[in-house]
């Protein structure tokens, strides 16, 4: 659990910037297809009513809009099967856990190895210039070591994503803590939300203007 963590947490695409919290469930997440920037909260034009609703548009050049509230719906419909697929999935296997018993055992076999070198050094029985080849050699195989025993960590560690039934009633826009706490979620289950072209003079919301890819398990 400690290896999964740090590699999360190191992850530089967990870097987006900007440190407020948003009003929008999904703007900065979802993307434009055509040039890839991200899409932020806006207000349509006012219809024949006089009313507006909310939208989101490309931030390079509003390439293309998408009615807010049914996407929305649509990624956090999509975000709930997933997850519930997630979760209904094995976390481990025989085949990793002996891998893993194996990079442990090499892993102590080195931090040892490097121990020892350093008591020998310390009595005279090797010369600095072998210390530190020694040394250097040590690190490099627990480096290795300890990125492959955190991607097995990242692998086997199931994203605890709570009880996704209920999400719907985390999606008040009134509240940013609620909003980022749904948003975190998205974020886990999704690797890429884009924002698929329309079409001209198309304003109903379709699947297929949404393209989603979900992350692996």
């Amino acid at each position: 659990m400690f290896r999964a963590l740090v590699r999360y947490l190191i992850d530089p695409e967990r870097n987006t910037g900007g440190g407020g919290k948003r009003k929008a469930l999904l703007s900065g997440v979802v993307r434009c297809s055509k040039c890839q920037a991200v899409a932020t909260q806006g207000w349509s034009k006012k219809n024949a009513a006089g009313e507006r609703y909310r939208i989101y548009s490309c931030s390079g050049g509003r390439c293309i809009t998408c009615p807010a509230d049914t996407l929305d719906s649509f990624v956090v419909r999509k975000v709930i099967g997933k997850a519930e697929e997630w979760n209904a999935a094995p976390a481990t296997d025989a085949a990793d856990e002996g891998q893993e018993a194996e990079l442990l055992a090499e892993e102590t076999a080195a931090s040892e190895r490097r121990t020892a070198l350093a008591e020998m050094f310390a009595v005279g029985d090797i010369d600095a210039s072998t210390l530190r080849t020694g040394i250097n050699r040590c690190d490099a195989d627990l480096t290795k070591i300890r990125a492959e025993l955190a991607d097995l960590a990242a692998e086997r560690v199931r994203v605890d994503l709570g009880d996704v039934e209920y999400l719907w009633e985390e999606l008040d826009y009134e509240d940013p803590d609620r909003i980022d706490y749904v948003r975190t979620v998205v974020m886990q289950v999704c690797e890429r939300v884009e924002l698929m072209p329309r079409g001209r003079g198309v304003r109903a919301f379709k699947p297929g203007h949404c393209r989603i890819t979900f992350r692996n398990p």
